[in-house]
């Protein structure tokens, strides 16, 4: 990813914090559509910012949310705080190490397949692969 916000870690930064902030901005302005699920934006922004940006900065928005959550608490939240709270750092940290995860899987394959094709692609030999309809040359 290209960083436009001085440097790698600037950026993941900035990015963990401003979804943060409009998580937390968002749910206390709309309450009355969030009271059902009272973390709902803040798990979406630290999964879009891990998917975004990776690991440490997704875990670093649900500790920020954490932060935010305990600073600035919800107006009455169903079921009490704290436990909402535990709840949301526990499913926003897995969802955001299992989201970043997938797409280090997907950059890795990504990387490997590119590796293999331009090794076969550079090979002065002809593979051929028998398949049901008769031989292919690769």
């Amino acid at each position: 990813m290209t960083a436009t916000i001085g440097g790698p870690w600037q950026w993941r930064i900035t990015l963990a914090i401003l979804g943060t902030i409009a998580a937390q901005v968002l749910t206390h302005r709309l309450w009355w559509i969030f009271e059902p699920t009272p973390f709902l934006l803040g798990f979406v922004a630290a999964t879009l910012v891990s998917a975004a940006t990776g690991r440490a900065a997704g875990l670093l928005t649900v500790a920020f949310g954490l932060v935010g959550y305990i600073l600035f608490p919800l107006p009455d939240p169903v079921g009490g705080a704290v436990e909402l709270i535990i709840g949301y750092t526990l499913v926003s940290g897995t969802f955001s190490w299992i989201v970043a995860g997938r797409y280090q899987a997907l950059a890795a394959l990504r990387e490997s397949e590119h590796r293999l094709r331009s090794m076969v692609t550079s090979l002065p030999v002809v593979f051929w692969a028998i398949v049901q309809d008769g031989p292919v040359g690769l």
